[in-house]
């Protein structure tokens, strides 16, 4: 295979507010930072806003994976759900549970040298009857790329149910 130069066709998420679904989870390991080795996870969401291509944006954000009251997934699922955790939730929640649920993302830009990237700043309930974008045919979550396609995918939460 034989790869040149960097492509330069890749477009960030636009800004501003969308109708989202979660579709994945990501287990990305324990990652070294400003404050020590920490466990990440990363939410990936297909968004209701198309690329020219009419595919829908994934956009995503990561994670400490930590539900302490004042981690940043902590207030970000508390904000997305509408209400926050008993402790009988917090013992045993399955972050699993968010994988299919619909939600209401606000996706802004920040710029890194030449680069700009679009970062998911909050989540909170959709809107009731609002159109919830669905994973493009043919998506297999990334940890199940290995094995062989999914048999069906699982039902998906509405606004109403959503699932946490």
């Amino acid at each position: 295979m034989i790869l040149t130069g960097n492509s330069t066709d890749w477009a960030p998420h636009p800004e501003g507010q969308f109708t989202a679904r979660c579709v994945d989870l990501l287990d990305l390991g324990m990652k070294d930072g400003q404050w020590g080795l920490k466990r990440k996870v990363c939410l990936q969401f297909y968004c209701s806003e198309t690329t020219a291509d009419g595919e829908p944006f994934l956009a995503s954000r990561t994670f400490t994976a930590s539900l302490h009251p004042k981690a940043a997934l902590h207030k970000f699922l508390v904000a997305w759900r509408g209400r926050t955790f008993t402790d009988e939730e917090l013992a045993g929640f399955d972050l699993e549970t968010i994988v299919g649920a619909p939600a209401y993302v606000q996706v802004q830009h920040s710029t890194t040298g030449e680069s700009t990237y679009a970062n998911i700043i909050s989540c909170m309930m959709p809107p009731k009857g609002s159109a919830i974008p669905s994973a493009p045919s043919g998506f297999v979550r990334r940890k199940d790329r290995d094995d062989a396609p999914a048999e069906s995918a699982p039902a998906t939460p509405t606004v109403d149910d959503i699932p946490f």
